[in-house]
């Protein structure tokens, strides 16, 4: 993550804060990723939006094919800018060799919590467990032993089943 400052552009009090997600052509080399990464920033910075965050494009794996491909550089960016900006930042970025995807997002206002890309939702685990075992669970219960009548019983059933073979 690269934290820019404010001092490239004034930011206004009607500019509201965005979130650009972009995927590039994975055919290109790092060095090629990178001049693509900083094309995109001055695609808003040259429509009125001031860049307040910036990810390095990272190599991942796609859920599904874009354009036949299976991997992209995912990189995303935080501006403000103004909704009449918007538009014409979406106009440019459809006319940009190598960017597969992109998606802009106008981001909560302050004091609504949402996760981040790359975040991972957390649950808070529960100390106590769930389920409390009672006292017969958990124990094998042994099967009383037959009793001396029982036995004779089976004895000679099986004897008049051997005896029929």
């Amino acid at each position: 993550m690269i934290p820019l400052s404010s001092m490239e552009g004034e930011i206004q009090a009607d500019n509201r804060l965005y979130e650009l997600a972009y995927h590039i052509t994975p055919d290109l080399e790092e060095a090629a990723v990178k001049a693509k990464m900083s094309e995109v920033e001055s695609v808003v910075t040259q429509n009125g939006g001031v860049v307040v965050l910036s990810r390095d494009p990272r190599r991942m794996h796609l859920s599904y094919p874009i354009a036949h491909k299976h991997y992209a550089f995912f990189g995303v960016l935080d501006f403000q800018g103004n909704p009449e900006g918007i538009t014409a930042i979406d106009s440019q970025m459809k006319l940009h060799e190598g960017i597969l995807r992109y998606m802009v997002l106008k981001k909560p206002e302050e004091g609504k919590e949402i996760r981040s890309l790359g975040d991972r939702l957390r649950k808070a685990r529960s100390v106590a467990p769930t389920h409390q075992k009672t006292a017969d669970e958990g124990r094998k219960v042994a099967k009383p032993a037959a009793t001396p009548v029982e036995q004779e019983k089976m004895t000679k059933e099986l004897e008049d089943v051997l005896g029929k073979i």
